[in-house]
């Protein structure tokens, strides 16, 4: 759980520091061997020539802040007043604060010495929550405070308990938060499910460039600038509207199907890839597992898509594009297959029912693995969800508001 968390599993340490380094050295994989790409990339600016429009859209988006370097500013929170300072309880508390043009996270909790750590990586683009994250090495160490947007609050991580532990951050974490990293060439191991803790920060890529989703595009780019006789040039790039429609979901599923158990280390998968041959998904798990990053599966249960040979996340989404809140766009979406004439709540909702089939049929459902108390308010993040059904009790407030809304 990463972006709000992340969608990766997080490693949690005990407070002894020996014990930490112990838990990281765990018994190495046999078929592990990870194959280096970096040279591969180009980064989104090297799109930008020929692709100005999508790029000057995508920039806009959630899925390209999943991460970012400290130095872009976009961090949120309070670090200079009294609201810097979070109390997580009697002897333990957190400050949050800018020294030396940094910013950074001093714990100070009975028992232990004071704990500094500095902000090196945001994590979210901050619409519900943002996390933060220091480098110690080749370790990316979570910051134990989590800001809260709603509140406009500092608050724990979801899941920490209200002790001093010490969060370190898995390749599985970072696949669905950046375009790419590598283990640290000096520890390249993994451990028996393919995890490790230990990257490559020099040659990572923050951020979930347009490669994501496309494949590593140097080879792209350069053709482009050395168009050369003989290239299938349509080979050196992946346009995931020309895969079939499993291909298709499987590149939004790497990060929307839940956490899943990695057959081969992270950022192995590349877009065109069958996703069961490095993920596998467990479907009694993901019946329970909540909203967060788990569009694919209730996506799949839905009979809009069992009905539909072609039907896939695109189908409604355009990842170039913010699309947040564009409700009406998205029910376009609905009526090009379903009349709204036929919708019981056509007669109360009138020429209305056109504009907002979503909030019916996909309502906000708050997520309980992601509820914080803070002054005495509960906060749950209400995420929308994927299964595509009659949700009665969804209809009856959603026509309930809209009937206020035009009397």
């Amino acid at each position: 759980m990463l972006l709000i968390g992340a969608a990766g599993a997080l490693w949690w340490f005990s407070r002894n520091e020996a014990s930490r380094d112990a838990g990281t050295s765990l018994p190495p994989s046999t078929n592990s061997q990870f194959k280096s790409r970096r040279a591969a990339y180009a980064g989104s600016e090297s799109c930008r020539q020929c692709h100005e429009s999508h790029f000057t859209n995508y920039v806009h988006t959630s899925h390209y802040h999943t991460s970012s370097a400290y130095e872009e500013g976009l961090a949120k929170g309070h670090f200079s007043d009294e609201r810097s300072v979070f109390n997580v309880r009697p002897g333990f508390r957190m400050n949050m604060k800018i020294e030396d043009g940094k910013h950074r996270q001093r714990v100070d909790a009975e028992g232990f010495l004071p704990i500094l750590q500095e902000l090196d990586v945001v994590i979210g683009a901050g619409v519900y929550a943002q996390s933060f994250a220091g480098w110690e090495g080749s370790k990316l160490v979570r910051w134990q405070a989590h800001y809260l947007t709603p509140a406009d609050a500092w608050t724990l991580n979801p899941g920490t308990a209200p002790e001093v532990t010490r969060l370190l951050i898995s390749n599985r974490c970072l696949e669905c938060h950046a375009t790419y990293f590598e283990p640290d060439p000096a520890s390249p191991g993994f451990n028996t499910n393919h995890r490790s803790v230990r990257h490559n920060r020099e040659t990572g890529l923050l951020k979930m460039h347009c490669e994501k989703c496309h494949g590593p595009a140097q080879a792209h780019v350069d053709y482009f600038k050395n168009p050369r006789e003989g290239v299938d040039f349509k080979a050196l790039i992946v346009n995931p509207a020309k895969l079939d429609r499993d291909r298709q979901i499987d590149v939004c599923g790497l990060c929307h199907s839940g956490v899943g158990h990695l057959l081969t280390p992270s950022f192995s998968y590349q877009p065109g890839d069958d996703l069961a041959r490095f993920i596998s998904f467990d479907e009694e798990v993901l019946d329970t597992a909540g909203l967060h990053s788990n569009n694919i599966h209730l996506l799949k249960k839905s009979r809009c898509f069992q009905a539909s040979e072609t039907m896939s996340c695109t189908t409604c989404h355009d990842a170039h594009r913010n699309q947040r809140g564009a409700l009406r766009e998205f029910s376009q979406k609905c009526i090009d297959c379903h009349q709204p004439e036929r919708c019981p709540q056509e007669q109360k909702l009138g020429p209305a029912i056109r504009e907002n089939c979503i909030d019916c049929h996909m309502p906000k459902q708050p997520d309980d693995r992601f509820a914080y108390v803070i002054d005495g308010q509960t906060y749950k993040f209400n995420l929308r969800t994927h299964w595509i059904r009659k949700h009665p009790e969804a209809g009856t407030a959603t026509a309930a508001t809209r009937a206020q809304e035009t009397n």
